[in-house]
């Protein structure tokens, strides 16, 4: 259609092209800037929402030791990007919102920190329609080393790895292996662990208050009983009363000693004997009868027996 003279004309169809030597080049500040916005959302965890299936222990490691223990997550959940080794991931833990308020939509979902944020290592296997990345976990408040993950296997959306990390005839998920319906929650006060080190933000878990700790002088005592330390009744005083009540003598020794000064009393009348007295053996072993019992005259009337 012809233009009439009234016609407005968009000035980039009848303006020339520009000269290429005349092309705006841009500047080197604005492109640094680009490079540090990319290289920090590449250095940014990707976050991935996972339940967390299990663990097993490795057989080449000590039992128990925390290299030996590798956590188990499952992600039916597409994540922010396809995961790549070489990505650091986040680990977002799931759980159903009806496990705490049974009216919830069975597709909402809870989300609590699992503390694994680290990089994908690279495929370690692959189960049916999945396959199994490796994390190295970063952060210190989880004890364990390495976590696995789970993830539908649909290249450019779930994962995006070389050719030659796919075995020939591996099978893509379908559609039922992937939840693109879920609502996720965030719980309040997410700190979202950024790993390389991390640690329990406890002012933001319990207060400043935890951090108070009650002085001496600020611990009370129960009403109508003294302060300080109580002393227990020593039901022992008896035994103990006829060897001096020397605080280090067992008391088996104790029991010894009685039954001695109560035999003396009807076996020996005299100021002092040298006749042995079998209740002088010790009962565990009566081999030693080297063991001499001798007597001493006593302030009373009747002497008491010592043995050595």
């Amino acid at each position: 259609m012809p233009f009439s003279a009234g016609t407005p004309v968009h000035p980039l169809l009848t303006a020339p092209p520009p000269h290429p030597a005349q092309t705006p080049i841009p500047d080197a500040a604005c492109m640094h800037g680009m490079d540090e916005r990319d290289s920090q959302r590449d250095n940014e965890p990707v976050l991935v929402y996972a339940r967390w299936a299990g663990r097993f222990e490795a057989r080449t490691t000590r039992a128990g030791s925390a290299e030996s223990r590798t956590h188990i997550y499952s992600a039916a959940i597409p994540p922010e990007r396809p995961l790549r080794p070489g990505m650091r991931v986040r680990i977002l833990a799931t759980t159903p919102a009806w496990y705490t308020v049974p009216s919830e939509d069975p597709d909402t979902y809870d989300t609590y920190d699992a503390h694994v944020v680290g990089t994908v290592t690279g495929v370690v296997g692959w189960k049916g329609r999945k396959v199994i990345l490796e994390i190295g976990n970063e952060c210190k408040l989880n004890t364990i080393s390495t976590a696995r993950l789970h993830l539908p296997f649909v290249p450019n959306v779930t994962v995006d790895l070389d050719a030659l990390c796919i075995p020939p005839g591996q099978r893509e998920a379908q559609e039922t292996d992937i939840n693109a319906v879920a609502v996720v929650r965030a719980q309040p006060g997410d700190t979202r662990c950024g790993a390389r080190t991390c640690w329990m933000p406890w002012r933001a878990l319990v207060g400043d208050g935890f951090l108070w700790e009650p002085m001496e002088e600020d611990i009370g005592e129960r009403p109508g009983i003294k302060p300080g330390r109580k002393t227990g009744r020593n039901i022992h005083v008896g035994h103990s009363r006829w060897l001096g009540g020397h605080p280090g003598i067992r008391f088996r020794e104790r029991i010894v000693s009685m039954r001695i000064s109560t035999e003396s009393t009807h076996m020996f009348s005299g100021p002092s004997s040298s006749v042995p007295d079998e209740s002088c053996y010790n009962r565990s072993s009566r081999v030693a009868a080297a063991q001499t019992c001798t007597t001493k005259p006593a302030r009373t009337a009747t002497p008491v027996r010592i043995c050595h």
